[in-house]
């Protein structure tokens, strides 16, 4: 599977979110998915593919172990575990650019691995040669401009000329324009966290005028559902549902929202729209088991649908 997916890469750029998203479903706390990843690496010492899921799944948990604050206020302790994760990631991303130097979602993830130290110049290096392999790709400019947000060290006047900068391969990957609307993205980002939500929003439909970019629609619809928004959020978050329907943060906030709008239905669709809420949430709770407002969320549905 993960081969053909590949080919349908290297035959088209277009087809790389699909790649991405098959090796997103490794990013799971799960121990016994990693001792299914260790078998698979060991049945198949020479593929990349394998490698790439391990370090997908390592990735992930560097993450959960740092946490989502800035790096002043996070403990040692966290910081320790997320260098850990990290260089095993890197291990295996070594070994499977080793087995296959064209694998993109190598490079994506190890950008991604360099964001978490600040490294500019791996992630710039990285960058260089997965784009050289497969240009016209959205996701890796995309995930590299993360890392030139101010609060990860970067500004917005590099921010604005990446962006340019990117776009200029349109041709060959239209979703690149949307990369000029980043900026925006970061300064919605900047409103949510001083609370203005509404803000956020104004910032996100500026982003959005470069075109509908599923991460710019997530964040409006999240931001619309905190606004109470929610026929608002319904449309952007189910947008992001049918695009990717194993983001967990998308299936969150999609049914949490169906809920608030069961509350305004009418009886005679009211169950409907909380079955379909369960369902979203039922999907969510398996990818982020951790996620205690998704297990809080599937007990208020079941109990206004009588479950």
């Amino acid at each position: 599977m993960f081969g053909q997916l590949a080919a349908d890469v290297a035959s088209d750029v277009r087809h790389e979110s699909r790649l991405l998203d098959a090796f997103a479903a490794f990013a799971r706390d799960e121990p016994a998915l990693l001792e299914g990843i260790d078998a698979w690496i060991a049945a198949r010492p020479q593929s990349a593919h394998a490698r790439v899921a391990r370090a997908s799944y390592h990735y992930a948990t560097a993450w959960r172990r740092r946490g989502y604050r800035y790096i002043r206020d996070t403990p040692e302790e966290n910081i320790r575990g997320m260098e850990e994760f990290s260089r095993k990631a890197i291990t295996d991303l070594t070994a499977a650019l080793e087995r296959d130097t064209t694998h993109l979602a190598a490079y994506d993830i190890l950008i991604g691995v360099t964001r978490l130290f600040g490294s500019h110049e791996l992630a710039l290096r990285a960058l260089t040669r997965g784009t050289a392999i497969h240009r016209g790709s959205y996701v890796l400019p995309a995930r590299f401009l993360s890392m030139l947000w101010p609060r990860w060290g970067g500004t917005e006047a590099v921010m604005i000329e990446f962006g340019e900068r990117a776009a200029r391969d349109a041709g060959i990957n239209p979703r690149l324009v949307t990369l000029r609307g980043a900026v925006h993205q970061n300064r919605a980002y900047d409103s949510t966290l001083a609370g203005n939500d509404a803000g956020a929003v104004r910032e996100l439909n500026k982003a959005l005028a470069f075109g509908p970019e599923r991460s710019y629609l997530l964040d409006r619809g999240k931001a619309y559902y905190r606004l109470g928004a929610y026929e608002y959020a319904f449309t952007d978050l189910r947008t992001v549902v049918i695009e990717q329907s194993q983001n967990g943060e998308a299936l969150e906030y999609y049914g949490r929202t169906l809920i608030e709008l069961a509350t305004r239905a009418r009886p005679a669709i009211r169950s409907t729209i909380l079955d379909r809420a369960i369902e979203s949430l039922t999907l969510a709770a398996y990818l982020t088991p951790a996620n205690t407002r998704v297990s809080a969320a599937i007990v208020r549905a079941r109990r206004m649908a009588g479950k």
